[in-house]
Parts: C-alpha cells; structure tokens; sequence
C-alpha cells in the first residue's frame, strides 16, 4: 500500500471514527450513571458504537501524521504519539464497558453504584497514563494541527475541549457535559478526516504547491 492511498483510506477512517463517537455520547442514556443505566441495552449499544469509533480514529489518527508531518514538526509527532496512546486506552474503556460493565451491573450491582468501590477506588497507575495521554496528546495535536496549516486551521481545536470534557468523571459531572465532551471531540476528528485524506487543500498548502511547481519549472527551463 503507497503512502498516498494509507493516508486517503486513514482519512474516511477517521471521519467514520469521529461520526461514530459523536453517535456514541448522543445514543448513550442520558441520565446519572448507575448499575441500572449500565445493564441496559441501549447502553451496552452505545459503548459497541464507542469501541468501534475510537478504533477507527486509532487508525485514521496514523495518516493524519502522515499527511502533515513535514509541516508540524516535533510538535505534531509528540501530539501524535500521545493522541494514538491515549485513543488505544479511550477503545479499551468502549470494550470494557460493553463487554464486562453490564454483567457487573447486572449481578454485582454494589460495585458500580455512586459510591461503589469501581468509581471510588483509585485507579491504576496505567489507567492514569491512558487518562494523561488522551487528554494531553489531543490538546497538543489540536495546537499542532492548528499551526500546520496544512488542513483547515481550526479543524483540529474541537477536538481540545473535547478531550478534556470527555474525560471528566462520569459520576462527577452532569451527563450533558460528557455529551458536549464527546460531540466536539467526534466533530473535531470528522473535520480533520474529511481534509486529511487527500480532501480541499487549504490556501497556504496551494500556494506552497504553486511555488513548488514554479520552482520545478524555472529548473528545467534552465536545463
């Protein structure tokens, strides 16, 4: 597979992943956080939604650094490892929460209560990185994106409060305010994935492509 065709299949992948995650906080019941909320169906449906969106932007994140990369410099590289890392641990909270959460609520409903040990105790120091890494590595791939110029300039800035809103604690935080959180992270990543793969080149991109193909043209006039 050639560079041109990873980046234009990791650009609809990311679009997919984006839509897929903006579905995933808006099909996702609405109301507090509790054993009964998350033995329900139409739960355990959004987090499917949810493992799925965030493993489609794993991979569509890979083409967004390709694409640019040259443009963003160290500073996008280190947004890139961050975000990827911290989009891996974001899917494996979408696989657990479907595929363990609702046979805890179900037959150990105390566990998941408010004030239930899986909400109270402190959580692994991995789970920490997870946390540091997603809401890090959007902010700095957002300000990255942003300087680039290389897709549209505030394509990448949703995808910064989004990340930090929608790693708020669930039982802390009204559940609107995780929704907010994950439309703007899901907007944030459909833009920058409708552009990364190979979409409308921005105005500094075509008139660095312009100056290029003038500078290719003047050499071979000299020749």
């Amino acid at each position: 597979m050639t560079t041109s065709t990873w980046i234009r299949w990791s650009g609809l992948s990311l679009l997919l992943g984006g839509i897929s995650l903006a579905l995933f906080v808006l099909v996702h019941p609405q109301s507090e956080f509790n054993a009964e909320v998350m033995g329900r169906g139409v739960a355990e449906v959004a987090h499917n939604v949810h493992f799925l969106g965030a493993s489609l932007a794993v991979f569509g994140l890979v083409g967004l650094h390709l694409r640019q990369m040259a443009r963003a410099g160290r500073l996008g590289t280190i947004g890139f490892v961050l975000a990827f890392f911290g989009m891996v641990w974001f899917a494996g909270l979408g696989l657990m929460s479907f595929a363990a959460l609702p046979f805890i609520a179900t037959h150990a409903p105390d566990l998941v209560a408010k004030d239930g040990p899986y909400w109270s105790e402190f959580p692994g120091p991995l789970f920490i990185i997870g946390l540091i890494s997603f809401v890090l590595g959007f902010i700095v791939l957002g300000v990255a994106v942003f300087r680039a110029k290389v897709l549209p300039r505030w394509s990448g800035l949703p995808v910064i409060p989004g990340a930090l809103l929608l790693s708020l604690p669930p039982f802390a935080v009204p559940v609107p305010v995780l929704t907010a959180g994950g439309l703007l992270l899901g907007s944030g990543l459909a833009w920058m994935g409708t552009h990364s793969g190979g979409g409308p080149a921005t105005e500094d991109s075509r008139h660095r492509d312009g100056s290029q193909g003038k500078h290719t043209q003047q050499v071979s006039l000299t020749r």
